[in-house]
């Protein structure tokens, strides 16, 4: 996992990491309501979501998109124990 995101990262420039959309960015939730944390929980599970999707991609992802992470061996920890 951690080759892939090294290899997407290089392909892009600090200008992609912009946010076009402030509305796209989460907002910090310090001194709202519990609503407004319920609400940022909600947007940060489904970026979350997003990425594991990318990572992790069900069965009928293409293999030789580089969007998709290569498969891992040795557990959920085996990019960690490599390093």
């Amino acid at each position: 996992l951690r080759g892939w995101a090294e290899r997407i990262g290089s392909l892009r420039s600090r200008a992609d990491y912009e946010l076009p959309d402030p509305g796209a960015e989460i907002a910090d939730p310090m001194g709202q309501s519990v609503r407004g944390f319920r609400a940022c929980a909600e947007r940060i599970d489904d970026r979350l979501a997003e990425l594991v999707e990318l990572a992790w991609p069900a069965h009928d992802a293409t293999p030789g998109d580089d969007r998709v992470a290569p498969a891992t061996s040795g557990g959920p920890h085996a990019d960690r124990d490599r390093r």
